[in-house]
């Protein structure tokens, strides 16, 4: 919406010294022109070796240059200077190992709904700010709808949980339900993770 905002000012501008395209299809093309400026330079330029890399990569992070340049039919070096843009672009944010949270002892995770009482910048910041705090927060959503935002939660890294919900719920109780502007919770419990894609889908 912020860049809409930045788009439709920059368009108007130009369209008030420019009386020769004052019609719709002139600004529909003026938008589209200043639109392309928007785009990241580094999604431009990604090609199928850039997507093969990054594919390559989020399925297994010690993959060698070696195995790299010879997925990409490239020589080491290029292969190699390849990653490297990807990684000063951003497009790679960083190297991770994927731990099971099973054998860590992290057999319950629950999926905590809150509505909140206050929907300030303010209460939203504070809010937010201790939900960071929290390790055993493994993801939090803003969401739409009913609630307000949306919770993935293990058990505390002081204990395994195992499958103890009593543990989870006493967790819930004293430190979910204490975050700043909560309102009302909700928590249902996962029977069964079916799928927990650990990649992007690079089209």
């Amino acid at each position: 919406m912020f860049c809409n905002r930045i788009l439709n000012s920059i368009i108007e501008n130009k369209l008030a010294n420019l009386s020769a395209i004052q019609s719709n299809n002139g600004k529909r093309f003026l938008k589209q022109q200043f639109a392309r400026c928007f785009v990241p330079l580094d999604i431009q330029k990604l090609d199928g070796v850039d997507k093969k890399l990054l594919s390559a990569l989020q399925s297994n992070a010690r993959t060698t240059v070696g195995e790299l340049a010879e997925l990409v039919s490239l020589s080491q070096s290029p292969c190699w200077r390849r990653v490297k843009q990807l990684e000063e672009s951003g497009l790679i944010e960083g190297y991770c190992a994927r731990l099971n949270r099973q054998k860590l002892g992290y057999g319950v995770t629950g999926f905590v709904q809150l509505q909140m009482d206050n929907h300030t910048p303010q209460a939203a910041e504070s809010f937010e700010r201790a939900v960071v705090a929290l390790p055993q927060v493994l993801s939090c959503h803003n969401l739409s709808g009913r609630y307000d935002y949306q919770l993935e939660v293990v058990g505390t890294d002081l204990e395994l949980v195992g499958t103890d919900l009593e543990s989870f719920s006493e967790f819930v109780r004293t430190h979910i339900r204490a975050l700043p502007g909560v309102r009302e919770i909700s928590t249902s419990f996962s029977l069964k993770e079916v799928k927990r894609a650990g990649a992007f889908p690079i089209v």
